[in-house]
């Protein structure tokens, strides 16, 4: 037997929210890949950044760009590359 779906009630519209105007943030990444003070990497420093929407919808996109930031600045260190790519550091030692 096909039943007619039940009708819902009409819905209200949703309370605007305020729209506030967008956060500023003073971004600075530093990765330390030692114990020593020059085995210290800023990729970026001070930068001021407008923080739009939610980071919870903007994850994957932060997760992605910090991942590849990681990335350059272990690159820019020749000690983190010869931990990351193993087979360029024995060819430099000449092995």
């Amino acid at each position: 037997m096909i039943r007619k779906a039940a009708q819902s009630k009409p819905r209200r519209p949703a309370a605007r929210r305020r729209q506030a105007d967008p956060l500023e943030v003073d971004l600075t990444v530093s990765f330390r890949f030692g114990s020593e003070p020059e085995d210290r990497i800023t990729p970026i420093d001070g930068r001021r950044l407008p923080m739009v929407n939610s980071v919870f919808q903007n994850r994957d996109r932060i997760l992605r760009a910090f991942v590849g930031l990681m990335f350059k600045a272990g690159l820019s260190s020749p000690r983190v590359v010869g931990h990351l790519l193993p087979a360029a550091g024995a060819k430099r030692r000449g092995a």
